[in-house]
């Protein structure tokens, strides 16, 4: 066969002169590289956002704790805090002094923690409050806010409170020339108020959300930042923490995707660009394509169709062909007839399935009603299948199967049907059997077969109940003798298993 006659050199063709150049200037540079650069561009940006909120955040509790560090290191407040000025309070922490500063919390507290003063302040209400609406109890020994490492630095941190989450700075309280030793610790407050927020989100020009979490975290979140992708926007989420270290803050910062539309834009022209490109040569390439490959295949698939419908054109497969649509046919046919014999046998038995022995039998049936023969019908069920199944697994059963299936065909002529009915059903046709007798027998012999335990299922011991009904005697019609024959068998089960029974009316 010529070269040039061959599919393979025309399809060879069509993907030199098409795929490659479209595969190589498309796909490589504009899905593997292009796109993905965008989109970790965009992400990029989106986590430097994202960080920028949390400085910010960071910044403001730095701004607290520079002024907790200037109000502690004050001979005023550490004379107060050692009980030698009792004025210190009515005279410096008044309502007006806390409004001026920002300050929604403020407390003097002695080395211990036990609170030497308290002042909270209500916006919304315009007055000085009890700080039990803030803080409820107050602070156990062992909290963060009460452990100074030095004179010079203090603890900073988002506080819980009641009202919702709080800015916090605690320094020791020190002489102002900052030295000690500490009379106790200082204490300034302030409410990550909406408004608060919204300063935060004006400032960076962000579409930023900061919410306090009610409960635990949700999974994905609760330990980094969740990146979450939408038609247009992008949502980067993280947790900040309470100064106790727990998940408190929920920052949410929503982004347009602007990098990504204007990358889609891009490769959108490029692909434009392409297809006009390939159409032309798609063009000049459709008629070999046509001629060499759509025609046969058309051909092909038309038998093949025809197949499906059941109808016997396997004869029409080009399976004579040298090219490649040769091979096909060939292998369409060796699958048909796999289909065939998979249609009719028991893939786990190799027995016939329902299907072909109710043809078989129903042939075998006419032939005996022409010649005036007779038959018995056994009906096998095997006992305690199902116990087998759910103790030592279905892999051990479907072995007890196969070995069951081979026992059965020891036990019977070649020419005798045997058939797996489905689960644990076998049913067998059996001609020339002409009395209960001769049925008994034959069916005592498959019971005695299915005794020794199944070696290749770990050593399964397996018994079976059968019903027994004969031709033409209990029915003349295959339906009538296996209902007949599964009626005995039900009586071989009531009669304690293991064992046959013969149909009686």
């Amino acid at each position: 066969m010529r070269r040039t006659a061959s599919l393979e050199f025309r399809l060879l063709a069509l993907v030199a002169v098409t795929f490659v150049g479209l595969l190589l200037a498309v796909t490589i540079p504009l899905v593997m590289l292009v796109y993905p650069s965008f989109e970790r561009l965009e992400q990029e940006r989106a986590r430097e956002d994202l960080q920028r909120v949390v400085e910010t955040l960071q910044s403001r509790l730095a701004g607290l704790d520079l002024t907790a560090l200037d109000w502690s290191a004050w001979d005023e407040s550490y004379r107060y805090a050692q009980g030698r000025n009792p004025d210190f309070p009515a005279r410096e922490l008044t309502m007006e002094n806390m409004v001026t500063a920002e300050f929604d919390l403020v407390m003097y507290l002695d080395p211990k923690g036990k609170t030497l003063w308290s002042g909270a302040y209500d916006a919304e209400a315009g007055r000085m409050v009890d700080n039990d609406a803030l803080l409820g109890a107050g602070f156990p020994p062992e909290h963060p806010l009460l452990r100074q490492p030095d004179l010079v630095t203090g603890v900073t941190g988002i506080l819980r409170t009641r009202r919702g989450p709080m800015l916090v700075a605690a320094t020791p309280i020190i002489t102002s020339a900052r030295t000690g030793p500490a009379a106790g610790i200082l204490l300034l407050g302030r409410l990550l108020t909406p408004a608060r927020v919204d300063a935060i989100r004006h400032q960076l020009d962000m579409d930023a959300t900061i919410t306090p979490l009610s409960g635990p975290p949700p999974g994905e979140l609760s330990t980094g930042v969740v990146i979450a992708r939408h038609a247009r926007m992008l949502t980067i989420t993280r947790f900040y923490p309470d100064v106790e270290g727990q998940p408190y803050l929920r920052i949410d910062l929503h982004l347009p995707r602007d990098i990504t539309r204007e990358g889609r834009l891009a490769i959108t022209y490029a692909l434009l660009a392409i297809l006009l490109t390939g159409l032309g040569v798609l063009g000049v390439l459709f008629g070999l394509l046509h001629r060499g490959v759509v025609k046969p295949l058309r051909q092909l698939s038309s038998t093949i169709v025809r197949l499906g419908r059941g109808e016997d054109v396997a004869a029409r497969l080009p399976v004579q062909r040298r090219d490649e649509l040769g091979i096909l046919a060939r292998s369409v046919r060796r699958m048909h007839n796999r289909i065939v014999h998979h249609a009719h046998y028991d893939t786990l038995t190799h027995l016939p399935r329902r299907s072909l022995f109710q043809s078989q039998s129903r042939a075998l049936l006419q032939r005996l009603e022409r010649t005036g023969g007779t038959a018995a019908v056994l009906f096998l069920d095997l006992d305690g299948f199902k116990e087998i199944n759910d103790r030592f697994g279905h892999q051990a059963g479907d072995r007890c199967l196969q070995e069951v299936a081979m026992r059965l065909r020891r036990e019977v002529r070649g020419y005798d049907l045997v058939s797996r009915l489905g689960g644990d059903e076998f049913a067998l046709l059996l001609e020339g059997i002409d009395g209960h007798g001769a049925a008994e027998t034959l069916a005592g012999k498959i019971l005695s077969a299915l005794e020794p335990p199944c070696t290749g299922a770990g050593g399964v011991s397996v018994t079976g109940s059968i019903g027994i009904s004969l031709y033409p005697r209990d029915g003349v019609t295959l339906e009538i003798l296996i209902a007949h024959a599964d009626q005995a068998m039900y009586a071989a089960k009531q009669a304690g298993k293991n064992c046959c029974r013969c149909y009686a009316p």
